[in-house]
């Protein structure tokens, strides 16, 4: 029985980061490239075009200077895609912030890509993909202001 592959859609500001996650999935038998964004409007119309069609939203939460993938988490339905956050940043507000609004996993991005490929095999099929450090982080970081 051949199982469907994981459409995956990644946005990121940062061309080498969205070329390199790119070509680690299309690199992937089980992964699908659904299509890249740069911002949260070009995410939320792609997200739009594909309806339904997409399993893992891989999003950078600093796009265009501002924390455009904590918006995008708050524009989705708890039937859509798993998101699994990507950032520069690894402040435990922040982090709470991201989990606290549904994110199914943040990295860093100095991960490797098989461990980013990695968490959106986990976060497709219903786990988390925060590391245990961030878990700890995320208990004891105050809330950011809204």
């Amino acid at each position: 029985m051949e199982t469907q592959p994981i459409r995956v859609l990644l946005v990121d500001d940062h061309p080498a980061i969205l070329d390199a996650v790119s070509a680690g999935v299309r690199a992937a038998t089980d992964l699908e490239l659904a299509g890249t964004a740069r911002n949260l409007a070009e995410a939320r119309a792609a997200l739009g075009s594909h309806d339904g069609a997409i399993d893992v939203v891989v999003s950078d939460v600093q796009l265009a200077g501002d924390a455009e993938g904590l918006r995008l988490l708050d524009g989705m339905t708890p039937d859509g895609p798993s998101v699994l956050l990507l950032s520069s940043y690894d402040q435990p507000p922040l982090i709470r912030s991201a989990f606290e609004r549904g994110a199914a996993g943040y990295l860093i991005k100095t991960s490797q890509v098989a461990e980013i490929l990695d968490a959106v095999r986990t976060v497709a099929a219903g786990g988390t993909a925060f590391s245990a450090a961030m878990l700890r982080a995320i208990r004891s970081a105050p809330r950011r202001p809204s």
